[in-house]
């Protein structure tokens, strides 16, 4: 039978229940010395290393930028003949 007797309650220690957690960053193959860039991540490498070395995580990012990507454009006609001819 469950215990409703709020004087006897304990309360647990869990500062010590979860261990931290790193990996090692990553790189990618693409160019590094670009000009134009104008903000750099300097956290970057370590995110992109959880993505990649945490399948949970990498899998829920992936299906939040396919969903974002794949969501299109509602617009009166006119404008979508317009968005239409936009590349890239």
């Amino acid at each position: 039978m469950t215990e409703l007797t709020l004087d006897s309650a304990v309360s647990s220690d869990l500062t010590n229940a979860v261990e931290d957690f790193s990996v090692n960053p990553e790189g990618t193959d693409g160019p590094s010395d670009q000009n134009e860039t104008k903000w750099t991540n300097t956290n970057f490498e370590q995110w992109f290393a959880y993505s990649k070395q945490i399948p949970e995580l990498g899998g829920v990012i992936d299906a939040k930028a396919t969903w974002t990507v794949g969501k299109g454009f509602v617009a009166d006609p006119d404008t979508t003949m317009i968005l239409d001819s936009i590349n890239g």
